[in-house]
């Protein structure tokens, strides 16, 4: 099978799925609590994720972001993990609406 930026993102929104269905079963205090690693919690990581993931999309519809997304977030430990899977299926579904030589055209 080709690589496509399109099998990408359908890879990224399953894998994303597959992550929240599994972080849903556990007590909303693992999420929280602080471990030693890149980011001090799995619920600041998620925020990383999704962060990450509107800011790619701001990019490719031609928005600079100036700030984090997530630098005010106040939502629940749903909204966090639902947030997540939407921004995946987000771009997903833009680039889908673009097509495949929209972002052959904004990598090279």
């Amino acid at each position: 099978m080709n690589y496509s930026i399109e099998h990408h993102l359908a890879y990224s929104v399953w894998a994303n799925e597959t992550l929240i269905d599994r972080l849903k079963k556990l007590d909303d205090s693992l999420l929280h609590q602080e471990v030693k690693s890149s980011f001090p919690s799995i619920a600041k990581t998620l925020l990383h994720m999704w962060d990450a993931e509107i800011v790619w999309l701001k990019r490719f519809q031609g928005v600079s972001l100036t700030e984090w997304p997530s630098k005010d977030f106040k939502g629940t430990t749903a909204d966090l993990l639902s947030g997540v899977v939407k921004s995946s299926k987000d771009i997903e579904a833009f680039i889908a609406s673009r097509g495949e030589t929209f972002v052959k055209g904004k990598i090279q």
